[in-house]
């Protein structure tokens, strides 16, 4: 008895760390934002990055940046209902330019969904921080851009900062479109975030808050 006791109160004590946890996601009005994180991402479809130095060295950079220098529409405080959002991409941006792009171009689909949930903390666990960063932080681990299958994938990931504790990972495909490599692969990630905008923010309300 005293030890279904003991469990018991385990279990109780493991749900409510739970809850407190998640309720961070929805009670604050605060976060920042950490970027497109390429550092696992395999680019699916050489024909369609034909210049890979050039994706690393600039395109990289490009996709981080839109979001930031282009705001008003890639604005992440309305998607994730957020007051204030600072920008921090110190992190993927080091991460980004440590990729070997040239054993990441490829032409094998089976690698377009090579992530899992452990490995999203894995890599949250290695990112850098300032001691006046703390609460909730959000990043886009970008697992694959393949231009055969027209698909882009992207484990929509929010943490703690301080304990790097992932509370929320979830795979999500956008759709890429329009004209230029810039602007394709953009659209993918802006279709995203509007998903999350009109469906996914209210699930995820509704399972965890």
């Amino acid at each position: 008895m005293k030890k279904l006791t003991t469990l018991a109160l385990g279990i109780f004590f493991t749900v409510n760390l739970f809850s407190q946890d998640m309720s961070e996601i929805f009670q604050t009005e605060k976060a920042t934002w950490f970027g497109l994180d390429y550092s696992e991402a395999y680019l699916i479809g050489s024909e369609g990055f034909t210049n890979p130095s050039d994706i690393k060295d600039r395109y990289f950079n490009s996709w981080n940046l839109l979001i930031k220098n282009e705001y008003d529409k890639y604005n992440i405080g309305k998607f994730f209902k957020k007051s204030k959002v600072e920008i921090s991409l110190e992190n993927v941006t080091t991460r980004n330019q440590d990729l070997n792009i040239y054993d990441r171009v490829i032409d094998d689909n089976s690698k377009m969904l090579h992530l899992d949930k452990d490995k999203v903390q894995e890599m949250i666990n290695k990112y850098e921080f300032s001691d006046d960063q703390e609460g909730l932080g959000i990043v886009f681990i970008v697992e694959s851009y393949s231009k055969t299958a027209v698909i882009a994938n992207y484990y929509v990931t929010l943490f703690d900062i301080k304990t790097k504790k992932v509370l929320l990972t979830e795979r999500m495909e956008g759709k890429p479109g329009g004209f230029g490599i810039r602007n394709y692969w953009a659209k993918s990630y802006y279709n995203v975030l509007n998903t999350i905008y009109k469906k996914r923010y209210k699930a995820w309300e509704k399972q965890y808050k």
